[in-house]
């Protein structure tokens, strides 16, 4: 085996960005083994809102990174058309009505880089989204995002993890942190806290913000 060819790999986490790894690493013919502390999605995954955006201002690379997750998302909508876990409904936000309130200089940034927005009042927001209480909506007014929608994440690890299952991929669970292990000045695999090695050619840590901790050690 040269240096450039990976055959096997140990990914801990068992989010989103673990799992999905793990299958695209699988789908390629990568013996794959998944190490998590706990269940999957036991960590940012299972908490987090998953709004599919790039709205507000950031910087010009985080927001080609965003916009292509949300066109694989809009990918896996069109494979799953009638998913219950995947939607795109478009997004609404506004701000407090402080010194805060940035709702002018988002909107005017988002039409700027081309991002689909509409600037809304408190009444043309309850023509656009039927049902919703407009009397929190500040007299600033508030931004909607037709192309935006969300995900529902365990719903899709479950699935992802189906799939490497098929591909014969391996999950390790509740077996405590893992820790990745080195031997001459290179990863040789990552071990649990119970003891066990898992030897490969390559580790990915996938622990969200515990990552740069890891990788720091």
């Amino acid at each position: 085996m040269t240096d450039n060819i990976i055959s096997t790999a140990v990914i801990i986490g068992a989010g989103i960005f673990g799992v999905s790894t793990a299958v695209q690493l699988a789908r390629r013919g990568v013996n794959v083994t998944i190490l998590n502390d706990g269940p999957p999605a036991n960590g940012a995954s299972g908490r987090s809102l998953s709004w599919l955006n790039s709205a507000r201002m950031r910087s010009e690379p985080y927001h080609r990174l965003r916009v292509a997750g949300i066109d694989r998302y809009r990918t896996l909508a069109a494979k799953n058309p009638d998913a219950d876990w995947l939607r795109f409904d478009g997004g609404l936000t506004w701000d407090a009505d402080d010194e805060r309130n940035e709702i002018d200089a988002a909107y005017r940034h988002e039409v700027s880089i081309g991002y689909d927005a509409q600037r809304l009042s408190a009444q043309d927001v309850s023509r656009v989204v039927p049902g919703l209480d407009t009397s929190g909506i500040t007299p600033q007014g508030a931004i909607f995002n037709p192309g935006e929608g969300w995900v529902d994440l365990p719903t899709l690890i479950g699935l992802l993890l189906k799939e490497f299952s098929e591909l014969g991929g391996v999950v390790v669970t509740d077996q405590g942190a893992a820790k990745v292990v080195i031997e001459g000045g290179r990863a040789i695999g990552a071990q649990t806290a119970n003891g066990d090695l898992h030897r490969a050619d390559a580790v990915v840590l996938a622990t969200g913000p515990a990552v740069p901790k890891m990788a720091a050690e």
